[in-house]
């Protein structure tokens, strides 16, 4: 499984990445970051996700669940590690 850094996603949401966010929508809605798509991992359609997007939670956990379920499908995804907590914790802003 690929696993990228929280700096790492910062650059690829510059670039234009697709990032999800598959926590419940009360957690996107407490706190989430600018540009990414929240797609609760309850509901998640795996045919819906795009090759190469990126995919986190709240620390990794889900996100890496759900990675390994689309390269089981031959999605290729990566996970950002630390998820939004390392995201606060580097310091970058969050949207609420």
């Amino acid at each position: 499984m690929k696993s990228i850094s929280v700096h790492e996603l910062k650059e690829a949401l510059q670039s234009g990445a697709t990032v999800f966010d598959v926590r419940e929508k009360m957690e996107f809605a407490l706190g989430h970051i600018e540009g990414v798509l929240n797609a609760p991992l309850s509901g998640l359609n795996l045919t819906s996700v795009p090759q190469n997007a990126i995919l986190m939670c709240a620390s990794g956990g889900r996100s890496a669940s759900a990675v390994q379920a689309l390269a089981a499908h031959g999605i290729h995804a990566s996970n950002v590690e630390g998820g939004i907590v390392a995201w606060v914790e580097a310091g970058f802003p969050i949207l609420r």
